[in-house]
């Protein structure tokens, strides 16, 4: 009995790359979430040392409570989240051809978002707060998104980037909260 397709026609081909490119994509994506989970301890207390040396200083965080450090966790969950689905959004969009240029910034300005959340999740920083910083800091964010996201597809020297954009991204976040001065001129 057949399924009434021909097992050598194109579209059934063409069928079952596209079922074998979107597998890799599920994939990917879901290494990139359980990476980003079992890493966030470690990120996060790379980010609270480098606020401690950050130059300017960053204001401290406050201390919290269980309670807090609960609120904290969802906080930085809900970031998680809603990062993997506009990344997934942000793939669908790369493969229309004129928008995928769009699509390119969207995934630098993820990239971003995703390591200045580390300072900004200890403060209570939710995701509309995030991203309005990514996006009031747009010519800065997109430029060290486009670096980290060059850094991160450079095979072996992608794992050895993770630490860098952590830093990177709390100083990015330090830099952009300070006072304007004559010294340190604000990010535009």
């Amino acid at each position: 009995a057949s399924l009434g397709w021909d097992p050598n026609s194109w579209s059934v081909w063409f069928g079952l790359q596209l079922i074998k490119i979107l597998l890799f994509l599920v994939s990917a994506l879901t290494f990139s979430l359980v990476a980003t989970l079992v890493s966030s301890p470690f990120n996060d207390w790379l980010a609270e040392g480098t606020e401690r040396v950050c130059v300017p200083p960053v204001a401290p965080a406050k201390k919290t409570s269980a309670g807090g450090q609960l609120k904290l966790m969802v906080i930085d969950l809900v970031k998680g989240l809603s990062a993997t689905v506009a990344g997934i959004f942000a793939i669908i969009l790369s493969w229309i051809p004129g928008i995928n240029l769009g699509a390119f910034v969207l995934l630098c300005w993820l990239m971003t978002f995703q390591f200045v959340s580390y300072p900004q999740t200890r403060r209570g920083i939710g995701f509309r707060d995030g991203f309005s910083f990514v996006w009031r800091y747009r010519y800065a964010s997109a430029g060290f998104g486009g670096v980290i996201t060059f850094l991160f597809s450079l095979p072996f020297l992608s794992s050895l980037a993770l630490p860098l954009a952590v830093v990177g991204g709390t100083l990015l976040f330090a830099r952009a909260e300070i006072p304007p001065s004559r010294d340190w001129p604000k990010l535009r």
